[in-house]
């Protein structure tokens, strides 16, 4: 949820709650989606803890499903990096 998100950087009890939650996730054999990743501060934080599904503005605006199609169909015909 963004809410564990969104102070990663500034704050120890939401680096402390996205650790734990994503702990949890993995022990329960669950895969986990970070929301609401901004910066890249936050994709590194949570990539470092295992993190591989993340969405937010740091990587695109929420936008409504046909410009959501457009958006990825621009994405698979781009050259991978």
């Amino acid at each position: 949820d963004m809410s564990f998100v969104s102070d990663l950087e500034h704050c120890q009890t939401s680096r402390a709650l996205t650790t734990s939650v994503l702990r949890i996730g993995e022990t329960l054999g669950m895969h986990t989606v970070a929301e609401g990743v901004e910066t890249e501060a936050q994709r590194a934080f949570l990539a470092r803890l295992g993190c591989r599904v993340l969405q937010g503005f740091l990587f695109a605006p929420a936008l409504p499903a046909a410009a959501l199609e457009h958006w990825l169909q621009g994405r698979a015909s781009a050259p991978q990096a």
